[in-house]
Parts: structure tokens; sequence; C-alpha cells
């Protein structure tokens, strides 16, 4: 499809202007932004009460998608629904992504809720613990493993097994799954010793998944956010 679409697009491009860049006509603008529309797309969003979840909940939904806001404060995520543009199909749904019962939970409820195709997964939810390692608890350290590791895996398990399932995946738009891992996860901090652990791990189970699923359609990609002002 996108491939056809850029094809086309090329052919509409216009003469260079004083720039000396090239530009489309007002009609390959019209058929690039039809085409990046997410109208007629289900998203879930977890840790989607806060932060960098609530604000993805926005921009999804402002490009047209329905978004399921999920999360383990459930009154917060019932409120970021219910402010966001666009669709009436926009609900929250309690979710605690570290527990395997409550994910499955999740995407049941999202199965039985909505007649849209699930083609959007973000996992932004997670928790910072800061301690030096040789002050870190076992308590804190699986707690955190438990939110930012095991949550992913057990969310993109989940939303695979749903979209394979049913059949959802539209072989022509594929579907996307996106994790929110850090930068941490890459270079580490002092005092932040389990937190950065589970970043990397996320970006490591992220290219596995991108790896297993690119033959069903499904991409899988990290985004690594530096410090963010949420």
């Amino acid at each position: 499809m996108y491939l056809a679409l850029f094809t086309n697009l090329s052919e509409q491009v216009g003469s260079p202007g004083a720039s000396g860049r090239h530009s489309l006509s007002e009609e390959g603008r019209g058929q690039l932004r039809q085409a990046m529309s997410l109208s007629g797309r289900l998203a879930v969003v977890t840790g989607a009460a806060s932060g960098i979840g609530e604000a993805v909940c926005y921009v999804l939904a402002a490009e047209g998608a329905t978004v399921i806001v999920a999360d383990i404060k459930f009154e917060a995520a019932q409120k970021v629904a219910a402010s966001l543009p666009g669709s009436v199909g926009h609900h929250a749904i309690h979710v605690d992504v570290g527990d395997a019962s409550s994910v499955e939970k999740l995407f049941n409820r999202v199965r039985e809720t909505s007649k849209l195709p699930l083609s959007i997964v973000v996992n932004s939810a997670g928790i910072v613990r800061s301690a030096a390692l040789i002050d870190c608890t076992d308590e804190v350290f699986d707690d955190v493993i438990r939110v930012n590791l095991k949550g992913t895996f057990l969310v993109t398990r989940a939303s695979v097994r749903c979209m394979l399932h049913s059949g959802e995946v539209r072989p022509e738009e594929g579907a996307a799954i996106v994790n929110v891992a850090s930068i941490m996860g890459k270079s580490g901090r002092a005092g932040f010793g389990a937190y950065s652990a589970s970043k990397a791990a996320v970006v490591a189970l992220t290219k596995t998944a991108a790896q297993e699923l690119a033959g069903h359609g499904i991409r899988c990609n990290a985004v690594v956010p530096s410090w963010t002002d949420t």
C-alpha cells in the first residue's frame, strides 16, 4: 500500500521552490494526510493516566485513533479518556501490567467492547525507584522489574495473541507495538541500577519481538527518551 502511495506521490512532486526543495502538490499532500491518518484504528496505551502515556493518548486520538486508556490508576485514566478529542469510543480500563491475569482481562475487555481491529499498542507503564546498588533491596529491584520489564512482556504477549488469534492484523496496514524504554537503558546511571537494567532489557525484548513478529505484519519498536518533564 505505502510503496504504491509514495510511487504515486513522486509523480506529483512539483518543481523546486526558492529553497531548492521539491514540494508536493495539494493533491499529494491530501493523499499523504489520508495515508497517515489513524482513523479506524484501535490503540491500547498502558501507563496512560499521566506522563508520556497520557501525551501519547492525545496524539493518537488527534490523528483519528480510538484509544483505550489503560492504567492501574483507574479514576485518573477515566479523566484522560473523557478529555480525548475525536472518537466517542475512547474509554479507560484498569490494568496492573505486572499481573498476567489483569493483562488478560484487559485484552478480553478490548475484544468485548470494540468492533475495531487492534492495531496499535504502546507500552508506557513504568516506575522509577532510586537506590545505590549496595542499598537496593530485593523488594525495590523486584518491583521495578515486575512493572517495567515483566509488564512490557505480558502486554506484548497478550496483545499479539489478541491480534493473531482473531486475525485482526490487516495485511495491507499491519500493526505496531511501541515500547517506551529509556536512555538509561543504554548508558546506565548511578543510583538507578534497577531502572536502567529494566529498560535495557526492554530494548532487547523489543528487538527479539521485532524479529519474531515481522512475518505477521506486526512492527515492534522501542523509543529511548532522555529526561522528560512529565
